[in-house]
């Protein structure tokens, strides 16, 4: 949700808390009181929306951040969003719910680590050899369990021709499982590439594939 990635005010402004069994919070010296009951019964919940109309019924919009297990540092971000409840407990146990089914039963998985070159490969009149990789990490959410059948499919130009800046976007890495593609990611320079002296400019032209291994691990 744009407001938790964006706008992490918002969210302090959300699970604002006051005495007693009221929670509220002033904006722009306007009193508002917050009818996010889920924010009682879970800790980990810090917002986000409530709403209430004859024709929607009772609706919410709930975020939680809750540590990985084992891990103590490192947390993962779960968005629910339940709509046409006929009562405002019913939205409240429905969130819970859906949450803790989001914890339980998917897995976030960093599959790229930033700047970290996936091989090397020479450059078409450039001096010495073009490292690639990603300048960011990568993570996929898959179901859990299902980290075994994620499959990477690296595509790259046909073609570079030095000199290559880092940076510059040379192709793309595809995240695949079962034959579905679940993210894709843009595949940069990690190294300049200068142009090499007439000599070298002279030598052939090398043709290789390209395979990236996965480097499968807990978003840490």
């Amino acid at each position: 949700m744009k407001s938790s990635s964006f706008y992490p005010r918002t969210l302090k402004e959300f699970r604002t808390k006051t005495g007693g069994r009221s929670k509220s919070f002033t904006y722009n010296k306007i009193h508002q009181a917050n009818r996010n009951r889920l924010l009682y019964f879970d800790p980990t919940v810090d917002g986000l929306k409530t709403g209430h109309t004859k024709e929607a019924g009772y609706c919410l919009v709930s975020t939680a951040l809750r540590l990985l297990p084992g891990d103590g540092v490192v947390a993962r971000r779960v968005l629910s969003v339940v709509v046409g409840e006929p009562t405002e407990s019913a939205r409240v146990r429905d969130s819970l719910a859906a949450l803790n089914y989001g914890y339980q039963n998917f897995n976030t998985l960093c599959i790229y680590v930033a700047n970290q070159a996936f091989t090397e490969r020479r450059v078409w009149k450039g001096e010495g050899k073009w490292k690639f990789g990603l300048n960011r990490d990568a993570f996929v959410t898959v179901p859990r369990g299902a980290a075994k059948k994620i499959e990477s499919l690296l595509e790259l130009r046909e073609l570079l021709v030095a000199p290559v800046f880092a940076g510059d976007v040379v192709g793309r890495a595809k995240v695949m499982i079962d034959g579905r593609q679940l993210a894709e990611f843009p595949v940069v320079a990690l190294a300049n590439v200068p142009q090499a002296s007439f000599v070298g400019r002279a030598a052939p032209l090398c043709h290789w594939r390209v395979g990236a291994d996965l480097t499968l691990r807990p978003c840490t």
